[in-house]
């Protein structure tokens, strides 16, 4: 018998919640939903070897108190938005009058599910969403190319200051650093751009309208453009701070 692997296991679940958004009915996307929001939770219980069932809120309460602080800081946007979601999925659960789901949260919620269980277990998950038409691969796309840009910004933010506060947005704090004088990382135009996608990111979560493709289109294609920009700016960077230490 093979060794059971939970990763392997826990894309199986999201695939699972995929195959029935084929359909899109509401019913379907309701299962969807369920079923990504269980791999969801798989992830943070696998992470912290916790065998049974805890509900949500606290799950997440124990993942902040246990995880490594790198892995804290990468998951920090993630956790918020898997929280309302989880909360949307919940929602609609309970209702005797099945409240209908949007197909755009389930896409999200799919994509969100596959950039945690990569953070978490730094396992390569493939393509999500082959077998459907080309707005979910976007949506999967756009947020594994924000993940990166994301991880950049925090993890150089955190280097730079040192700084450990769970109330501070750590994402507007790294671009207002890092577009600083000082840094000049970061444009005045990619800093208002970033702010704009992350609401634009918030939206494919909060909102009841229909998300643009060409929107989405563009700000992918924006964050393919920025990702060798900024790792170029924090390499000189290093490169310049080992420099002048070694003199």
């Amino acid at each position: 018998m093979d060794e059971f692997d939970p990763v392997n296991y826990i894309t199986k679940l999201i695939k699972h919640g995929i195959s029935h958004m084929e359909e899109n009915t509401n019913f379907d996307l309701h299962i969807a939903m369920i079923s990504i929001d269980n791999s969801v939770e798989l992830c943070f219980r696998t992470y912290l070897d916790i065998d049974g069932y805890v509900r949500f809120p606290k799950l997440i309460i124990i993942f902040q108190r246990r995880a490594p602080p790198k892995i804290k800081r990468e998951t920090q946007e993630i956790i918020k938005e898997a929280r309302e979601i989880h909360k949307k999925r919940n929602g609609a659960y309970h209702s005797i009058r099945k409240k209908p789901i949007k197909y755009d949260t389930v896409c999200t919620y799919a994509s969100i599910a596959k950039v945690l269980l990569t953070k978490l277990f730094n396992r390569h998950i493939e393509k999500l969403f082959v077998n459907l038409g080309k707005k979910p691969k976007l949506i999967e796309e756009f947020y594994e190319n924000w993940s990166k840009i994301y991880e950049k910004l925090i993890i150089f933010y955190f280097d730079i200051t040192d700084i450990i506060d769970p109330y501070v947005d750590e994402f507007r704090e790294s671009i207002e650093l890092m577009s600083s004088s000082y840094y000049r990382m970061i444009e005045n135009k990619d800093y208002i751009l970033l702010n704009q996608i992350r609401s634009f990111k918030e939206e494919l979560i909060s909102s009841e309208e229909i998300i643009s493709t060409d929107t989405l289109e563009e700000h992918l294609l924006y964050l393919k453009d920025l990702y060798p920009r900024l790792e170029d700016k924090i390499s000189e960077y290093y490169e310049y701070e080992n420099l002048y230490k070694a003199k």
